[in-house]
């Protein structure tokens, strides 16, 4: 099971800095097929890479089944 709790990221320096994802939670059971659909610069590629373990949240956290990434 993948689980993403309140997950934050936030890109850019001092006065440009872009929020890209939010107060994001996604719940995925072992087994189940699930798609991220987006537009560009949506952050639905960033979503699936933190899925993945490539890029860290600035908060939250994500879990892969009792293991704390």
């Amino acid at each position: 099971m993948l689980s993403m709790i309140d997950i934050h990221k936030t890109y850019g320096r001092g006065d440009r800095r872009v929020q890209v994802l939010s107060n994001v939670s996604l719940d995925v059971a072992a087994g189940e097929i699930v798609g991220i659909v987006g537009s560009l610069r949506d952050g639905s590629t960033l979503l699936l890479q933190m899925a993945a373990g490539w890029i860290q949240p600035d908060e939250g956290r994500i879990m892969f089944g009792e293991i704390d990434n």
